[in-house]
């Protein structure tokens, strides 16, 4: 596989192993040539962390009501 962007890191998977990563991080996959992909995603969250810092904007939030879970922020009530 030729990468041209130097910012793109190629993994190349072995069987029966698994790669965690900060989400924040761009991330993707290449196209397979044979065989099947089978993925698995876990988002693991603090809502207490979330609520200072947005993990995709690095910005503090501005939280509003929302029925849920509001994609893992909360709001202490009054």
């Amino acid at each position: 596989v030729v990468v041209s962007n130097p910012r793109l890191y190629p993994y190349y998977h072995k069987i029966g192993r698994g790669v965690i990563h900060r989400g924040q991080h761009m991330h993707g996959a290449m196209d397979i040539t044979d065989g099947t992909r089978y993925n698995i995603i876990v988002w693991m969250r603090s809502s207490s962390v979330r609520n200072k810092l947005c993990p995709r904007c690095d910005q503090s939030p501005t939280l509003i009501p929302f029925e849920g879970y509001g994609d893992g922020f909360t709001k202490q009530l009054m």
